[in-house]
Formats: C-alpha cells, structure tokens, sequence
C-alpha cells in the first residue's frame, strides 16, 4: 500500500491520522525499533516494512475488520495480522512514558481537575476519549457515538 495513493483527507478518513503524523510516528518507530520489526531477510515470504507494519495496526485500530478482511486489504495472512499489531501494540506501550504524561504536581492535577469539573467521576482522559453521559430526550441524537451510545469525545 503507497500512501502517495491517497489524499490526505482520504488518508485521515482511512487510517485516523494525517499523512505528516504518520510519517513521524514511522520515524519514531524506527528509533525504537530494537529489530524485533525491521530483522534482517533471512528467506522465506517477504518481509513488510515499518510503514506496512503501521498501516496495518492503524487499521486494526481504527476500523472493525476481521483479521481476514485486513490481510485480504494488505495482501497478509490473518496470522500475520496478528502478529504485526501485538508487536506494532508492544513497541508503543514501551513508549507510552515519554508521550502519556500524568499530572506530577497540585498544580497540574488542579488544572485537570477544573477542566473536568462538568463530568462527575472523571479525573482525566486523554484527547478523543469517549466519555459517556446521560442526554436529555430532546438532544440524544446529537450524542450518540459511532456504538450507538450517548457519550462525548474529550479535547
């Protein structure tokens, strides 16, 4: 899959992220990469590269697909699927410190706390987040989210 293929809104629509961010995400994947993702061809099928491997875990993310349909769309078996998110999955959760942060003084907690004080319950959420919340009968349709649930996405 080529990404100059698509525009950037049909980019954005496909794969919930625009093509420069792509682009540095696959740059920081590459940093982090401890060969687990780009090994060395030692025969056999083909190896994907980063930006396969990223635009495989971004649609498994983003659109409810089953692991046949996604290895039909990136010509992989539902195996390789698979195996491309847990590691894609893995390498990102190594790397979630230096991109989540928490709140580390009062300060900072006080200021997310204020941000939040119109949602009982909720301490924080990260940006598109849904936070579910109950609708007067005359606005519901407003609210419903993509499962048909009243919620609304944090900014």
């Amino acid at each position: 899959m080529c990404l100059a293929e698509y525009s950037n809104t049909q980019f954005f629509e496909m794969f919930r992220m625009e093509k420069e961010t792509f682009k540095i995400l696959v740059d920081i994947i590459q940093k982090a990469d401890d060969n687990k993702i780009s090994k060395p061809y030692t025969g056999g099928h083909h190896l994907l590269d980063i930006p396969s491997y990223l635009l495989i875990f971004l649609w498994y993310m983003a659109v409810q697909d089953t692991l046949i349909g996604i290895g039909k769309r990136f010509n992989v078996s539902p195996t390789t699927v698979m195996n491309v998110v847990n590691k894609i999955r893995f390498l990102l959760l190594k790397l979630k410190k230096q991109f989540i942060k928490s709140p580390s003084t009062d300060k900072e907690l006080l200021e997310v706390y204020r941000a939040f004080k119109n949602y009982p319950g909720v301490v924080r959420a990260l940006d598109g987040t849904h936070i579910f919340i109950k609708v007067e009968k005359n606005q519901q349709e407003c609210y419903v989210d993509r499962y048909r649930r009243h919620s609304m996405i944090s900014k």
